[in-house]
């Protein structure tokens, strides 16, 4: 079976990138956002197996969007990926329910 993801990031390059990164690795991307509105939204409509979320989007971001997917699809993995390099904004990222945290800066397999 294979994993289906959610992309969502307000950068459209970065959504692209991330979105060929993911296929590349064998996972189906059936849905991209450039807010944390239509995330929730897609999520709520057509759970994914993985969230693939930007911690800072227009609409709704951070720990409050964290918060609303986990009520809205609890059973959905949330990865967050941030340019936020503070030790307490991850800490803050994993207390609130993601199951993991990429920075941007990171190495692109």
């Amino acid at each position: 079976m294979i994993a289906r993801c959610v992309v969502a990031d307000d950068h459209p390059a970065l959504v692209a990138v991330v979105s060929d990164v993911l296929r590349a690795a064998g996972l189906d991307v059936v849905g991209t956002a450039a807010d944390g509105l239509h995330v929730l939204e897609l999520v709520r409509d057509d759970p994914p197996d993985v969230a693939v979320v930007d911690f800072r989007m227009p609409r709704l971001c951070g720990v409050e969007l964290l918060e609303r997917l986990q009520a809205a699809a609890p059973d959905v993995a949330v990865l967050v990926y941030t340019a936020d390099l503070d030790e307490a904004v991850v800490r803050t990222i994993l207390s609130a329910g993601a199951a993991g945290v990429v920075l941007k800066s990171s190495p692109i397999p």
